[in-house]
């Protein structure tokens, strides 16, 4: 937007910052719908979200053991809130399928724990991902 504030480095390095002038945020910048696998010791899931910056947003998440992270997928929209309906959208379809908030709680600390769905859905989240008609990158 071109407006000066003080704003910290890391919301500068990951694209989290609202201007406190003309309040342009983070839903008006490119955004992805992503799909993370992710992995502990004691249980594997998928968990769908969005973000401008998802490889840091994967690394936010709370987890509450070694895991292993891998990105399955990232599909890329003009804007957060673009990113964001779409998102709600496959959450929709598949919300009866959700894994049990009281379970992700206990692998996911801080966020992120209610949008997880068992690796048995892989394949049909994946589906309804590329159905959109967006350029992955």
């Amino acid at each position: 937007c071109g407006h000066e504030q003080p704003i910290s480095r890391t919301a500068v390095r990951n694209q989290s910052f609202t201007c406190c002038i003309c309040k342009q945020s983070s839903k008006y910048k490119t955004s992805y719908v992503y799909l993370y696998r992710i992995e502990t010791k004691n249980l594997s899931w998928l968990k769908l979200g969005f973000s401008n910056n998802p490889e840091y947003r994967g690394k936010r998440y709370d987890i509450s053991s070694d895991y292993k992270l891998t990105l399955l997928k990232q599909i890329k929209f003009i804007t957060g809130e673009e990113a964001n309906k779409y998102e709600r959208t496959i959450h929709e379809l598949f919300k009866t399928q959700r894994m049990s908030v009281e379970i992700m709680r206990n692998h996911m600390q801080s966020s992120g724990f209610t949008e997880c769905y068992p690796l048995s859905l892989g394949d049909s989240i994946m589906s309804e991902l590329l159905k959109i008609n967006k350029s992955p990158s």
